[in-house]
């Protein structure tokens, strides 16, 4: 087993792996660098890619208060380390960005584009920044008053449409999520008195890269160009970024069975179909969201940071040991039970009931089978 700190090392020595700009401005050598400053290295990545709005640092300077940066940084270095370490879920990841790219390069536009000398090659590492970095986007919304937050995202939605396009038949989350996105946000807002940071978060990274898109666009006249020496196209645009965005906006949806408490919530607001006797997000059908979901609920960055009975240090990265095989994750931890607590052992353990794997907790091992 090596620590969480030693993984960290050695994606951070392969800069290819982990900045898909490969100039993004960053000295760290070791992960005390990394999260002595999470903003920064998030920033810098986002900046390097002409997608560090306005609304972003604003966005980034509230999660700034709280642990949300150290668990956005950590959450994306743990995806990476998976990514790179377990066979199953890579080879799985690959065919779908595979269909992504064959799909992107059969376009008519792409084949006629004067200035297009390559084929369109998407990697693992542009995709999964953009879902890390936004995916706990909507969190100040969340946290928020909720007719205030309300008001201010109807503001930078500009409509009342809680939801995404379903332009294509592949838009990576379950059917049954896409289905009731809308009923979701207005059951967290009417039982939970909030809004919902992951659909918040999707719905205002598929706005911001929209946006993106048609004002630069003005200066072409024409749907694929190249701007700032970046390849921008609405097939991009609706290939990418908005399976990107529906994989945001599903993450914090929950699914429960017939003997949760919320049941009868679920069946007040017509979620019935999230009430389920066997898990939905499947690796081979849905696999940027299976990653999202086991790095989301495994982080034991966030559980230290959340802790009352812990306070985190990086120094706490050596205390994380992980080893991995071909479809298996194990890692364990060196603090009592009073900071790994019964929750989060819970939720390690009931992980399967909604994410096609296998979980287990024992002789202070956590597992978890692909």
């Amino acid at each position: 087993m090596l620590s969480f700190g030693e993984h960290i090392n050695l994606v951070l020595k392969d800069k290819i792996k982990w900045d898909y700009y490969s100039d993004t401005y960053f000295n760290g050598i070791s992960y005390r660098e990394l999260f002595a400053d999470c903003r920064y290295f998030i920033e810098s990545l986002l900046s390097n890619g002409d997608k560090l709005t306005g609304l972003a640092r604003e966005q980034f300077n509230r999660l700034s208060d709280n642990y949300r940066l150290e668990h956005t940084v950590s959450v994306y270095f743990l995806g990476i380390i998976l990514y790179e370490n377990v066979y199953r879920i890579r080879s799985n990841i690959d065919s779908y960005i595979k269909r992504v790219n064959e799909k992107l390069n059969s376009s008519k536009a792409y084949r006629r584009h004067e200035v297009l000398e390559y084929e369109c090659d998407t990697p693992f590492s542009y995709f999964w920044f953009l879902i890390c970095f936004y995916h706990d986007y909507g969190y100040s919304f969340e946290e928020r008053n909720k007719i205030e937050a309300f008001e201010d995202l109807l503001s930078e939605l500009g409509e009342l449409n809680f939801t995404l396009p379903r332009i294509f038949r592949e838009i990576s989350v379950p059917k049954v999520v896409a289905d009731n996105i809308g009923k979701y946000i207005a059951y967290r807002y009417k039982v939970h008195n909030k809004l919902d940071h992951g659909i918040v978060g999707g719905l205002l990274f598929w706005k911001e890269r929209k946006k993106d898109y048609y004002e630069r666009r003005k200066k072409y006249n024409r749907d694929e160009f190249i701007d700032n020496q970046r390849l921008w196209s609405n097939r991009i645009l609706q290939c990418i970024h908005l399976p990107i965005a529906w994989t945001i906006a599903a993450h914090n949806i929950w699914f429960i069975n017939n003997e949760s408490d919320d049941y009868d919530a679920y069946c007040k607001y017509g979620l019935d179909e999230l009430i389920i006797r066997k898990p939905k997000i499947s690796l081979e059908n849905h696999p940027f969201l299976f990653l999202l979901s086991i790095v989301d609920t495994i982080d034991p960055v966030k559980l230290l940071m959340q802790n009352n009975h812990h306070v985190f240090t990086v120094d706490d990265l050596n205390s994380i040991m992980f080893s991995f095989g071909e479809n298996t994750i194990q890692y364990s931890m060196t603090y009592d039970n009073e900071i790994v607590h019964s929750r989060y052992k819970n939720n390690i353990k009931d992980i399967k009931s909604w994410v096609c794997c296998d979980s287990n907790y024992q002789s202070e091992i956590f597992s978890i089978g692909i």
